[in-house]
């Protein structure tokens, strides 16, 4: 049936009846013109081929490796989990493939069978010294891509939204145990071992939605999460801040690493760049350059690969891992981006592994987390209400540990494989067996300074209590929490200090007639001790660690005290907290100081009744919860307090008339080169004559018995030495880059300080408070130093020295110098670092 219908006549007998031939014609002609589309479709015909290319060693995926289809110079890429679909308008008889780092190979195709490819890495040699006579071409390109970065970076080119299916999985390498003598090992261990053998130690899953608006607006949604062995779903939202949304950061900053991106300013004075290779796409090309550092540049390096397409000049695919694994947390970063509509390049997939190197006395076992992500649904240019976002920006679906099986399979982009099936099977069980929820407790209650048991939360700052007035003191403080009642909150403490022989105790209930707002009314209780002459701050936020939350160590005089407060706090415009509050303070000195009255008494126990406001304001400040409580993830921005206060005589037994003024500044700078600077302005007046305990007591941590650098305070300044009822105050404090050595745990950092304050008293305060003396003369002191001299599971520690002058500086020589301690923790979330 496939010749020309032309010598149909031909061959058709001519005996055929009239009244047939017709017939027999047209089912020829039909014939005929089937027989002309299938040829049609034969010539337009796409050959396809699938396949996995794998490390010819430990069989682990190679994502992004080119494969061509015989001799035509088109092809693809392997995506992140090293599998490739191929198409091709001709038969595809053989195929090239290449990646860097690897033999390239030339692989027959005799099937339609998926395929397995195996490459075996280059034998490792000396790379040549390449010389460019007209300039490094990867340069250029580098360059360009750093030029249309704002562009190309989806949080500087316009708001989206979009859905993510993570997963994240715990492993622990079995490589690293395999010269391990089981026999020698205890019975733990061996279980561990034929633990892992079939399970990973961890695995959870996670639906999120997220939406942006610039410039910092952003507000991501946990619709559903799922971790074996943890019921508690706020392991979920400690998770979510791991990983990188994408690859335009200035830099990477992982536990007590700072790796800096190649795609940023200057990058190329620091690494080496190599376009390694070409690939035409249609109309556009890919160039695949690999960097790593220059010869002689010791900084957190990465190395990798870049495939930067010429369509915008955009990262299209990218790889990157430590130059040097060292212990601690090591990072390895995958990901993928695609053109969303033809407009703009977005994170299409994203795996991140982190590396934690465990030295024991007899072998090294590597923890590995994996985090694999898609991004789903992306929606370019959305329009949002800025009523949408709060300060908030990662809050819990109240359904989300609840979800149905067929709504995982709906989800799930990959489908679990036997080995995470059983992973949840394993650890569920073994996790109720050992209670290891409990453990991620402690960390838990770290960030959220509770740790909650039904309806109660167990205080974790009432638990132990140390400074060198009350010496040690042990206690406890409760609240009922959400499940007791969502509007309504009671709670109380208790403490007994070995130190002063005294109990301490207080109790507080607040009514939130909104849930899910911060709107609150307080009454509160205290019967403890205060600060001579302290500030107090009422708004206080939980972040990072920062040494200037352990200046109360030092503090050496208090004065007993009985308050009652009643306050409303309320946030207004998401970054701005208010606290309105009303106070009657009984305070009754300890020491012998005295301080003469108008009538020429010397009373020891003074009251006020006062009302003020404290105002506490960091624009862009981002919270997720934890426990209940909103810890804070940071911002770059300033955060300021302002607190005014009005004493008011004649209330009760209240004999003051006053207006004080409190102001802070903190902010924290960072230098593309040169580190990271911190500064802090405090400033306050009082515009009475008080007794010392309501005066100001400057900030001074010097005590040679605990050798102890705490940020914001004066540290050659003996405490109690100076007062004032009007002052100003400046701490600036600068660290330079960390000096990389060959040795994991030595990472030095040289720090330097600065720090100067005037404070003033009156000459009726100076004669009302025989004794006490102010500083309007000026304080300095100046220092330097180095952080991070000996580290180990992200905790540092260093050396500072710091010296007193100017008209201040003690008479004997050696009494301005102070040696301290210095310590720094590596835990912070996001961009969580406490100032305050």
């Amino acid at each position: 049936m496939c010749r020309e219908n032309h010598i149909q006549n031909r061959i058709f007998p001519i005996f055929l009846a009239d009244q047939t031939l017709p017939l027999i014609l047209k089912i020829w002609n039909i014939g005929a013109l089937l027989c002309v589309l299938l040829v049609g479709v034969g010539l337009n015909a796409q050959h396809s081929l699938k396949g996995e290319i794998l490390d010819a060693k430990t069989r682990d995926p190679l994502p992004f490796v080119n494969v061509i289809a015989n001799d035509s110079g088109n092809g693809t890429a392997t995506n992140i989990d090293g599998a490739f679909q191929l198409s091709s308008k001709t038969r595809i008889q053989f195929i090239q493939v290449s990646y860097v780092g690897y033999e390239k190979q030339i692989v027959p195709i005799l099937t339609d069978e998926p395929l397995i490819v195996l490459l075996q890495k280059t034998k490792v040699s000396l790379r040549p010294v390449n010389i460019f006579p007209d300039g490094n071409p990867a340069h250029r390109i580098i360059l360009k891509t750093y030029s249309n970065s704002d562009k190309n970076n989806p949080e500087k080119s316009g708001s989206f939204e979009y859905e993510t299916y993570m997963k994240m999985k715990g492993i622990l390498d079995v490589d690293s145990t395999q010269n391990v003598d089981t026999e020698e090992l205890d019975s733990t261990t061996r279980a561990l071992m034929s633990f892992i053998e079939t399970s990973d130690l961890f695995i959870m899953e996670t639906v999120t939605h997220r939406k942006f608006r610039p410039p910092n607006h952003s507000k991501e949604t946990i619709l559903a999460t799922k971790v074996s062995g943890f019921k508690n779903p706020d392991f979920g939202l400690i998770t979510s801040q791991m990983g990188s949304f994408t690859f335009y950061d200035e830099k990477f900053t992982f536990g007590d690493r700072e790796y800096v991106n190649p795609i940023s300013k200057n990058s190329i004075n620091k690494y080496l760049f190599i376009l390694e290779d070409t690939v035409i796409n249609g109309p556009d090309s890919t160039y695949i350059i690999s960097f790593r550092p220059r010869y002689g540049k010791r900084f957190d390096a990465l190395k990798g690969l870049l495939y930067i397409n010429t369509n915008g000049y955009a990262l299209e695919h990218v790889t990157a891992e430590p130059v040097e694994y060292q212990s601690g947390i090591n990072v390895t970063i995958q990901q993928s981006y695609e053109r969303v509509n033809n407009q703009k390049w977005f994170p299409s997939e994203i795996k991140t592994d982190f590396t934690i190197l465990i030295d024991t006395n007899d072998s090294k076992f590597n923890f590995r987390g994996t985090l694999r992500g898609f991004f789903l649904n992306i929606k370019l240019d959305p329009e949002f209400k800025r009523k949408e976002f709060s300060h908030v920006a990662i809050e819990l679906d109240p359904m989300a540990t609840k979800k149905t099986k067929e709504y995982w399979e709906a989800h799930r982009v990959l489908p679990l494989t036997d080995r995470e099936i059983t992973t949840y099977q394993k650890v569920d069980s073994v996790s109720k067996e050992l209670n290891i929820e409990r453990n991620f407790f402690i960390l838990n209650g770290l960030l959220s300074g509770v740790v909650p048991y039904r309806f109660i939360d167990f205080d974790l700052d009432h638990i132990l209590r140390f400074n060198r007035y009350e010496g040690l003191g042990l206690g406890l403080g409760i609240h009922t929490n959400d499940k007791f009642s969502k509007h309504i909150k009671l709670g109380g403490y208790f403490n007994y200090g070995f130190g002063d022989k005294t109990w301490k105790y207080g109790g507080d209930i607040s009514y939130s007639p909104i849930k899910g707002n911060e709107f609150q009314l307080k009454a509160v209780y205290k019967n403890d001790v205060v600060e001579t002459g302290g500030t107090e701050w009422y708004i206080k936020t939980r972040s990072g660690f920062s040494s200037a939350t352990i200046r109360p160590m030092f503090i050496s005089l208090k004065d007993q005290r009985e308050l009652y407060q009643l306050g409303v706090q309320f946030r207004s415009l998401n970054y701005l907290q208010a606290y309105v509050f009303g106070n009657y303070d009984i305070r009754k000195t300890t020491d012998r100081s005295t301080y003469i009255s108008e009538n020429g008494t010397t009373p020891t126990t003074h009251t006020t009744a006062e009302v003020g406001v404290h105002l506490r304001y960091a624009y862009g400040e981002a919270y997720m919860p934890v426990n209940g409580k909103l810890f804070s993830l940071g911002t770059k921005s300033p955060i300021l307090h302002f607190k005014y206060t009005r004493g008011i005589k004649g209330i009760e037994q209240s004999g003051y008339d006053y207006n004080k003024f409190d102001f802070k500044v903190v902010k924290l700078f960072s230098w593309r080169a040169l580190g990271k600077s911190t500064g802090a302005l405090t400033f306050g007046y009082s515009d009475a004559t008080l007794p010392k305990t309501f005066l100001y007591n400057a900030p001074a941590t010097y005590f040679s018995s605990f050798p102890i650098g705490v940020d914001q305070s004066f540290q050659t300044m003996r405490t109690n030495e100076f007062f004032a009822d009007m002052y100003l105050h400046l701490f600036l404090k600068h660290s330079f880059p960390k000096i990389n050595s060959r040795w994991d745990w030595f990472k030095p950092t040289a720090v330097i300080y600065h720090n100067m304050g005037y404070g003033e008293l009156t000459s009726k305060n100076l004669d009302r408070n025989p004794g006490i003396q102010d500083y309007w003369d000026g304080f300095y002191e100046s220092g330097f130093g180095f952080d991070h001299l000996y580290t180990s599971s992200g905790v540092g520690i260093g050396l500072s020295t710091m010296y007193r002058y100017g008209p201040r500086a003690l008479p004997y020589h050696l009494d301005n110098w102070a040696v301290k301690l210095t310590m720094g923790i590596s835990l912070n979330f996001g961009a969580s670092i406490n100032l305050e």
